[in-house]
C-alpha cells in the first residue's frame, strides 16, 4: 500500500496483511485513511477491494454495537 499526502511530500508504507490472490499494488491518499484511524482507535481494520481503481471499502473487524464502514477511492498512478 503507497500512502501520499500533498501537503507532506510523499511515503511509501508497507502493512502486513491476510491476502490471496495476484499481487496487487494500491495508492491511497494517507489524509483519507487517518481520518478513519482517528474513529477507530484499536483492533484490526478489514479492507474490501476489487482491484487497483475501484472504490476500497474499509472496516473494522470488531464494530460493536455500530457498523462503521468507509469507502475511499484510490489515487492514479
Amino acid at each position: 500500500m503507497i500512502l501520499s499526502g500533498r501537503d507532506a511530500g510523499e511515503a511509501t508504507e508497507s502493512l502486513d496483511a491476510a491476502y490471496s490472490g495476484e499481487p496487487l499494488r494500491v495508492g491511497f491518499n494517507c489524509v483519507f485513511l487517518l481520518d478513519l484511524l482517528a474513529v477507530v482507535k484499536s483492533g484490526d481494520i478489514e479492507i474490501a477491494l476489487k482491484d487497483a481503481e475501484s472504490a476500497t471499502e474499509l472496516r473494522p473487524v470488531d464494530q460493536g454495537e455500530y457498523r462503521y464502514r468507509y469507502v475511499v477511492m484510490p489515487m492514479r498512478p
